[in-house]
């Protein structure tokens, strides 16, 4: 059991720093107008690939008017344009939108020159034919059904590419979050194993840290929204909620952060929490610059088994963090299941132990002192009856 509670906390733990990962990652595509980029590039591919081929003849005016369609079509109608408008959508994120269904795309491909070369197309097509109006209809509905399906189609890929990106980024800022909050997978697993109450104290908070993780990955579907607009107010909450939750694992007993190698602060009372960080200030306090050591000072005393160690811990816990929280929270569920199942089976155990203890005959009593003990059979009886006669 102790080493199960101390893998269900580890998972709990990678979920926490996880989440944190994705929220900062959400932040930072954001920050960079990522997803209204991606809609500027999709609808740009679309037009160059699909729309220009099919209606060449059509479309006139060049670069200007490909400019012209792409900014019809990702413009955020709720918000007034003014004095802007003479810049690029692309580099003005808020108006723009950052996703769009097939019906909307349908609808804002009507007022433009690809919606009037369709129209036209339709009715050429038509012509000559019992019933002109409904022929066009029914060419309409199948083009317009067939550029919505191409749209859909480049959706897709780009919603592939989207999420390869933000993996790529989730682990570079989880390889950052270790390397800066000091997460040294080895040490992190075994203060849970050697600490049962700290392992305990991250299961007790299971719930919280579950619904912590489901609110971040709803904010992050929220984002996907049409005009969604980044809530730099509520950003800067989330991020200091964050940090205090960073701080507050520190706080509670994890062995992270600066107080362990090869950071080693000292605590507020001026001592060491990290034993090999007390044994190396022994060492080089007075080689360091003004007697105060620092983060280079002690990794670079320690010996080269002792550095190549924590690399390999810090790299390896950024890998875990960047598997996502998806992945973390599948596990949590696993490790939870099968710590309620050990549960359950050592109570039956410890039940069918009591009951077969309960079954066994008592002992026979110790005979009185003096006493002979009571014969047990026939045998004995008469035995002990003829030694007790006297002789004859």
């Amino acid at each position: 059991m102790t080493i199960l509670n101390a893998a269900l906390a580890f998972a709990l733990s990678m979920l926490v720093f996880s989440t944190i990962v994705s929220a900062m990652v959400e932040a930072f595509q954001q920050l960079l107008q990522l997803r209204r980029a991606g809609m500027w590039s999709l609808i740009e591919r679309l037009f160059d690939e699909v729309l220009l081929n099919r209606y060449r003849s059509s479309l006139s005016g060049g670069q200007e008017a490909r400019l012209a369609f792409i900014e019809a079509m990702v413009k955020n109608r709720g918000v007034s344009q003014g004095w802007l408008s003479g810049l690029r959508y692309k580099w003005i994120g808020y108006r723009m939108v950052t996703s769009m269904t097939a019906v909307q795309f349908a609808e804002r491909l009507a007022p433009t020159s690809v919606g009037k070369a369709v129209e036209e197309e339709a009715w050429a097509s038509a012509g000559g034919s019992e019933d002109p109006e409904k022929k066009a209809e029914e060419h309409i509905d199948l083009t317009v059904d067939r550029l919505a399906r191409a749209f859909d189609t480049f959706g897709d890929d780009l919603r592939e590419h989207f999420r390869g990106r933000a993996r790529v980024f989730s682990v570079l800022m989880a390889i950052s979050l270790a390397v800066i909050g000091n997460i040294d997978t080895g040490r992190v697993f075994m203060g849970f194993v050697s600490d049962p109450e700290l392992a305990a104290q991250w299961t007790s908070r299971s719930e919280e840290i579950i619904r912590q993780f489901k609110a971040v990955q709803s904010k992050g579907e929220e984002a996907n929204l049409e005009g969604a607009e980044t809530d730099w107010e509520q950003a800067a909450k989330d991020f200091k909620a964050i940090s205090r939750r960073l701080l507050e694992a520190a706080d509670d007993g994890m062995p992270i952060g600066g107080h362990y190698f090869p950071y080693c602060h000292k605590d507020n009372g001026g001592t060491f929490r990290d034993t090999l960080c007390k044994r190396l200030d022994e060492d080089i306090r007075e080689t360091c610059s003004n007697g105060v050591c620092g983060f280079w000072d002690y990794f670079l005393a320690a010996e080269t088994e002792t550095r190549l160690r924590w690399i390999v811990m810090v790299l390896l816990a950024g890998i875990l963090i960047g598997l996502g929280g998806p992945f973390w929270y599948d596990r949590v569920l696993d490790l939870t299941r099968a710590s309620q199942m050990a549960r359950a089976l050592k109570g039956v155990l410890r039940s069918r132990r009591k009951e077969e203890e309960d079954k066994k005959e008592p002992p026979p009593p110790e005979p009185e002192p003096g006493r002979a003990p009571e014969p047990k059979t026939p045998g004995e009886a008469f035995r002990m009856a003829r030694a007790l006669l006297p002789p004859e």
